[in-house]
């Protein structure tokens, strides 16, 4: 019984946000977080800015 009702929340989770308004709505916000993440680690974005400088501050502290 208790996989049957997996199963069944499975098939209603995959099919609200295949074709319901709400899964529309949870795609395109999907998008725009992986168009946000995209830019923060392409170079010059926030991530990697951020390494770059953890890696200067890192070796500031020994002699490498």
């Amino acid at each position: 019984m208790e996989g049957q009702l997996e199963r069944n929340g499975a098939e209603r989770a995959i099919g609200t946000v295949m074709t319901d308004e709400k899964g529309q709505v949870m795609r395109q916000n999907a998008l725009a977080l992986k168009r946000d993440l995209e830019a923060s680690i392409s170079e010059g974005g926030f991530t990697s800015v951020s390494v770059r400088e953890l890696v200067r501050l890192i070796s500031s502290f020994c002699s490498c």
